[in-house]
């Protein structure tokens, strides 16, 4: 989180609430050793704009 937070030049609290909230919604997931991921809820997003996208 610190890391992200000094790459971006936001400061650490901030990045922690938006990693959490994130998290909260499932958009991440936190491993045991604190790293994030990526969580589900971006595959459930891609499947609801397949669905409803046109083809080009």
């Amino acid at each position: 989180m610190r890391e992200l937070a000094r790459e971006s030049g936001v400061h650490h609290a901030v990045v922690h609430r938006v990693l959490a909230t994130f998290a909260a919604n499932g958009f991440l997931v936190q491993d045991a050793a604190g790293r994030y991921g990526l969580g589900l809820r971006w595959f459930e997003l891609g499947q609801v704009m397949r669905k409803t996208s046109r083809p080009r």
